[in-house]
């Protein structure tokens, strides 16, 4: 009898060492859900980022472009002599001129 009870409680014993592996499988599985739940926000946060920098270079080449419609080398040539001297005359080192500095300066683009 006395053999039986040893049994009995260590047969209690490795169920609760099973129910103790059970429960750290399901911690261990808890801990790696919330790992992939991590790496996939940390991936959600990058793709945002990244279209984010895209829509705002798509602005800035929008934007060029529409300076580029109104842009008259010839007039800002004229009206501006010292970039002319600084920066030469081609419609390229103009319009460079304008975008980086003269825009900020308040400087036209055209007469319109």
């Amino acid at each position: 009898m006395e053999n039986q009870g040893i049994r009995r409680s260590g047969d209690q014993k490795i169920r609760r060492l099973g129910d103790h592996n059970v429960e750290m499988s399901l911690d261990v599985t808890l801990v790696i859900k919330k790992g992939i739940l991590f790496i996939l926000g940390l991936f959600a946060s990058f793709v945002v980022f990244h279209s984010m920098s895209v829509d705002a270079y798509a602005s800035e080449v929008s934007d060029e472009q529409a300076v580029r419609q109104v842009f008259d080398a010839t007039y800002y040539a004229s009206h501006n002599p010292d970039v002319v001297i600084a920066r030469g005359d081609s419609t390229e080192a103009l319009f460079k001129h304008y975008m980086e500095s003269g825009l900020n300066e308040g400087r036209s683009a055209s007469a319109t």
